[in-house]
């Protein structure tokens, strides 16, 4: 009860100030879920390392940009009994989970106000186009508009 009272007053000011990835989020992953969901472990196959936790991002993962009350991760973090992340060491303080969830509750944007899909692969294509200046680009198209 008393992690709620002081979760349901901390919300209002961190929604104010709004939470971006890089500078408010990242540093809270990297100082309680990196020991096992970090520097190039996916303990539970769960990367939250920057370059892959887009994976996590959509209907289908356990983050779902602006749906706080269905992203499993803000069960996981905020529970006090049952399953709970971390399981070993320093939970996460009212705060920290207040940032995750405004940064949730916004879009779960990862830098510069993009958000991250989660894509179908089958839908990917990989390999090596031409731009405009003759320089070739090694990328993943992930969509055509209008047939172009």
């Amino acid at each position: 009860m008393r992690l709620w009272l002081i979760f349901v007053l901390l919300v209002p000011w961190v929604e104010a100030l709004g939470a971006d990835f890089e500078t408010d989020v990242l540093p809270i992953l990297r100082n309680t879920c990196f020991k096992c969901h970090g520097n190039g472990k996916a303990k539970g196959d769960m990367s939250l390392d920057p370059e892959k936790i887009r994976a996590h991002i959509g209907s289908g993962g356990p983050i779902k940009p602006g749906d706080v009350a269905g992203s499993k991760i803000i069960e996981l973090i905020s529970s006090e009994t049952g399953d709970f992340m971390p399981p070993e060491g320093r939970r996460l303080d009212e705060e920290e989970i207040a940032i995750i969830t405004e940064w949730i509750r916004q879009g779960a944007k990862l830098g510069r106000g993009t958000p991250y899909l989660r894509l179908d692969e089958s839908k990917v294509g990989s390999g090596t186009w031409t731009n405009t200046e003759g320089k070739e680009i090694v990328a993943d198209l992930v969509g055509v508009k209008d047939g172009k």
